[in-house]
């Protein structure tokens, strides 16, 4: 079970111009926000209740088997303001949008793996079955409310019924019904292939407006242990699987499928722990969405997306209570679209180049025995924040720090600093829009177990 209740928070931002770009009345102030934090109506609640059972069984060494049920409901309530920038651009006309949702979703997941030799090849195999259901209720209100100055701000969302613009409820249902049998097959002990297929069968929409698609996405792959120390690897895998949203006139999409090559080598490093991966990659996925800038909450097609680039990590300990991990990405992105103004573009958000660092240090002696330091470092260039290219953010470097302490057996403290260097790192909904992720937070935590 798990509950969420956040203050006022306006998910499409705050104006990039004055902030992230030029306003000819200057930068505003950076306390700005939307609406009163305390602002009455205005704010996000989540309550989540959930069940699993997973059920194992092994009929020998050779064959085991696995059944997952489990059932999640979830009730939500969002009401949050938006605004939009006047020609004067110090003036934000405003808006309340407000989602009220539930929804039940339930799972049935059987398989069957194992083991066995046929002449001088040996198969790793496993087989099952899969079953999902979810229904989504959301009742979507929106109202005029009153506008707000960002340089001179006073704090007065004042929500007439007359005002009311929207009042519009929908039901969104999803069924797949899908089994898959995957088989990795050696050969001379250093070959490996490893093949898959799974049908998948994809209803979705609103009562009385069903669609119904299905598919046979296949997976293949071929590795060979070149030595103790190197396997080189080359895969290509097709995925066929729901998605949930709907277009601002209640029209569920098709499932997303996609495709995506990889190859490259899996290394371990000389006299260390450490194992090392170099990749290069490429993804294709006929019809991707983006989010609908008229309608806030929907979204629309975008169009054909193809990424790739090359991929390079390092992982495991350099001592065996030191463990570090780092990776550098390199990524190109392009969109064809039917949209003149869309076609050619980079993806949003998808920089192309990206440094992750990581390390842990475990105190194994002394009065602090068991003490756990934690410190990350995540590097992501310039980026577009909208689908038309017309909005890039900086640059931006994060630092993450922890520290966790074992006080018994069942009682654990922690304290996590998160981007402590207080760098300014943007994401954006649309080309006038930005927000501002969180600055420099301190969280402690406790966990109890018994």
């Amino acid at each position: 079970m798990s509950d969420v209740d956040q203050p006022a928070g306006g998910y499409l931002g705050t104006p990039a111009a004055g902030r992230l770009t030029d306003n000819v009345n200057g930068d505003y102030p950076d306390a700005f926000f939307m609406q009163s934090p305390n602002e009455e109506g205005v704010g996000r609640t989540r309550e989540t209740q959930s069940v699993e059972v997973t059920l194992h069984h092994d009929f020998s060494e050779r064959l085991r088997s696995r059944a997952v049920l489990a059932y999640t409901t979830t009730e939500r309530d969002d009401q949050s303001i938006v605004g939009f920038l006047g020609e004067d651009e110090r003036t934000l006309s405003r808006l309340q949008v407000g989602n009220v949702s539930d929804s039940d979703a339930y799972q049935v997941y059987v398989d069957l793996a194992g083991e066995f030799t046929t002449g001088a090849v040996h198969h790793e195999f496993s087989a099952g079955a899969e079953y999902f259901d979810s229904t989504f209720n959301n009742l979507q209100t929106r109202y005029n409310v009153s506008p707000i100055d960002l340089y001179d701000p006073v704090y007065n969302a004042v929500l007439l019924p007359e005002n009311q613009t929207r009042n519009l409820s929908s039901e969104l249902e999803t069924e797949t019904v899908g089994v898959f049998i995957q088989d990795k097959m050696t050969l001379a002990e250093r070959f490996h292939l490893i093949a898959g297929t799974r049908y998948a069968e994809i209803e979705s929409g609103n009562t009385g407006s069903k669609d119904s698609q299905s598919d046979w996405p296949t997976m293949f792959g071929v590795v060979w242990d070149a030595s103790d120390s190197v396997s080189l690897f080359a895969n290509r895998s097709e995925s066929f699987v729901p998605r949930s949203g709907t277009t601002a006139n209640m029209r569920a999409f098709p499932p997303e499928s996609s495709v995506q090559y990889e190859a490259g080598a899996k290394f371990g490093l000389l006299q260390t722990y450490l194992t090392g991966t170099v990749s290069l990659f490429r993804v294709e996925k006929p019809d991707v969405l983006t989010p609908d800038l008229d309608n806030p909450g929907f979204a629309v097609p975008l169009g054909e997306v193809m990424t790739e680039g090359l991929e390079v990590s390092v992982s495991g300990n350099l001592l065996p209570n030191w463990s570090v991990f780092a990776s550098y990405a390199y990524m190109t992105s392009d969109v064809e679209s039917n949209d003149p103004g869309l076609d050619g573009n980079d993806l949003r958000y998808a920089p192309k180049n990206t440094v992750s660092l990581a390390s842990g240090y475990q105190l194994s002696s002394g009065p602090l025995h068991g003490l756990v330091i934690t410190g990350s470092i995540q590097y992501a260039g310039e980026r577009f924040l909208d689908a038309a290219n017309t909005l890039e953010a900086p640059s931006f470097t994060r630092v993450d720090v922890g520290l966790t302490y074992p006080v018994s057996e069942q009682i654990e403290v922690s304290l996590v600093g998160k981007n402590v260097t207080d760098a300014e790192i943007y994401s954006g909904y649309g080309a006038n829009n930005v927000d501002i992720n969180p600055p420099a937070t301190v969280m402690g935590g406790l966990r109890v177990s018994f």
